[in-house]
């Protein structure tokens, strides 16, 4: 019995999984698409009213609804100057460090602490930004496309 062994395809081999190996070792490229995909998702919540993540936030109260109508900001909840919002959605977010096995995303407007956790006063908490399995398959997905193709790509057959 004899075995023969192409070493242009082997080498081709050990090329390719010494660079996913060098992809898994360093992900940082794909931070700023997780980013994207996270602003994304807020930008839905709001959108949506809290019904995205599948809790719908509780409504305003009759008094401060008609405030915001007369001082001329609408009805869209927790939009009063829109900063609160933009910290969220804008790209980059306020808040956006990473490292090579690490990111870190959100917001640095000092309101946010009050309405996504609410208050012992009486304001409700309407989450903004809500982690669910969902989510973080996505992103693990984001990741895995990355360090098997080397393509930084959207997040495939799954509906925002």
């Amino acid at each position: 019995m004899s075995v023969k062994i192409d070493r242009t395809a082997l080498r081709r081999v050990k090329h390719k999984v010494k660079r996913v190996g060098e992809r898994a070792d360093n992900p940082i490229t794909v931070w700023p698409r997780v980013g994207s995909y996270l602003s994304n998702v807020t930008y839905r919540q709001f959108v949506t009213r809290g019904a995205y993540h599948g809790t719908p936030w509780q409504p305003l109260k009759p008094w401060y609804a008609q405030w915001k109508l007369r001082a001329g900001y609408g009805r869209t909840m927790l939009v009063l100057t829109g900063r609160l919002k933009a910290s969220w959605v804008s790209r980059p977010m306020s808040i956006e460090h990473y490292t090579r096995h690490k990111g870190t995303f959100g917001s640095d407007n000092p309101l946010v602490v009050f309405h996504q956790y609410g208050t012992r006063r009486g304001l409700p908490a309407r989450k903004m930004l809500v982690v669910t399995p969902k989510m973080v398959n996505d992103i693990s997905d984001i990741f895995a496309e990355y360090v098997t193709t080397g393509r930084i790509g959207t997040v495939k057959n799954r509906i925002l």
